[in-house]
């Protein structure tokens, strides 16, 4: 079993490592001209310095750093290059100045396009660092100033610059100062606002939606499971051995299970619950040569969530986490004593990793953590564990 789980931890980290991959895009290079080919795509979280970059799907990739390229396109992600003034003031008490002013810095960056039109917005990410820009066609790109500081030991003050910056040059009449007063220094706040302003000056002016629709699937999921049951006894005669020891017991399970594919992050996230019938038996001897057997069957009700790792557009890699409610039906083990042992309802949680092929087929390992239960509750002489790992095989209906 640990060797299992080993293996299961193993997979686990390849498969992060799988979902990133080359997608096709272009950049500009420093002559104006287009090179189209294949991007590295990291979904970035924070702002690249460098892209790797490939003519053709098979070729051997390089590495272009910023000086290099003037802006790029992958993933449906614009990025431009930009060299000039950034202020990178921390916002974080243990680190905040006490001057109002911004510290520029001239610095040559990468900054992803959040709204196109008569005025852009840009971002810049670097860890906790976001900073917002701004330009026309026919102007530089400047940031858009919001700074905390230090006003005395007991206080922090804000400058909010950025709000007159934005009274200055998105002169519209549709928005008012008191809309200005009340954006904030966030994505979401100045993504509509920008919005909003190139719709005032170009009402033919469309915007493509970058949010994906969720979707429902259910899944019909029969599989293989390897049970270990013991009873161990916690007083001095059993303290080096099992009572009793079924070791790894095969049976079967089968689950319906309905899955919503959340509209985010390109449909990589989902919740998942599955109603599932899980049943093994097996025979065996207890500690004293006794014959014994159980019988194990229950209804099992795991709710959770499913995070996807494409690999191209055919075949994707998943790794989920599930917490589960079991409910025993006519389970016991016979023992040659005067209590047959019986389970009760209980929690557990359960790990899985799989492969998906063509939206309709999947395999599964998944690993189901241990149940505890006291065998006697008079005397707490013995306590039972049941632990598993089953292979899954899915078919999606619709």
């Amino acid at each position: 079993m640990k060797k299992i789980i080993s293996l299961f931890l193993l997979f686990t980290c390849l498969s992060s490592i799988a979902q990133i991959r080359f997608e096709k895009g272009y950049y500009i290079d420093n002559k104006g001209d287009k090179q189209e080919g294949y991007i590295k795509n990291f979904e970035w979280k924070n702002t690249p310095s460098e892209i790797e970059f490939k003519k053709a799907d098979q070729e051997v990739s390089s590495k272009l750093e910023i000086q290099e390229v003037a802006s790029f396109f992958v993933g449906n992600q614009l990025y431009k290059r930009f060299t000039g003034q950034i202020d990178r003031s921390s916002s974080i008490l243990e680190k905040m100045n006490s001057s109002k002013n911004p510290i520029f810095k001239e610095e040559t960056l990468f900054l992803l396009q959040l709204v196109d039109g008569k005025q852009k917005l840009y971002v810049y990410n670097d860890k906790s660092l976001s900073r917002y820009f701004f330009g026309t066609d026919d102007y530089d790109i400047s940031q858009l100033v919001y700074k905390k500081y230090l006003k005395n030991q007991s206080s922090v003050g804000e400058n909010n610059l950025y709000q007159q910056q934005i009274l200055q040059e998105l002169n519209c009449n549709s928005i008012s100062q008191n809309r200005i007063q009340h954006t904030s220094y966030t994505k979401n706040d100045l993504v509509d606002l920008f919005k909003e302003y190139n719709l005032c000056v170009n009402p033919d002016l469309t915007f493509e939606s970058t949010k994906s629709k969720g979707s429902f699937q259910i899944n019909i999921r029969p599989g293989v499971t390897i049970n270990e049951f013991k009873i161990t006894g916690d007083d001095s005669f059993y303290e080096q051995d099992d009572f009793l020891n079924f070791g790894n017991s095969p049976g079967f399970r089968f689950g319906v299970e309905g899955e919503y594919i959340m509209p985010f992050n390109k449909n990589k996230w989902s919740a998942t619950v599955e109603p599932t019938f899980h049943f093994f038996n097996d025979s065996g001897y207890d500690y004293n040569e006794n014959p014994t057997s159980i019988n194990y069957s229950a209804f099992e009700l795991p709710i959770g969530i499913r995070h996807y790792m494409f690999l191209n557009d055919k075949n994707k890699l998943f790794v989920n986490a599930s917490l589960m409610l079991i409910f025993p039906m006519n389970s016991e083990v016979e023992i040659e004593t005067p209590f047959n042992y019986t389970f009760e309802k209980s929690p557990n949680y359960a790990l899985g990793i799989g492969y998906k092929f063509r939206e309709k087929f999947s395999f599964e390992f998944q690993y189901k953590g241990s149940q505890n239960w006291y065998y006697d509750p008079r005397y707490n002489k013995r306590l039972s564990e049941l632990r598993g790992v089953s292979f899954i095989l899915g078919y999606s209906l619709f």
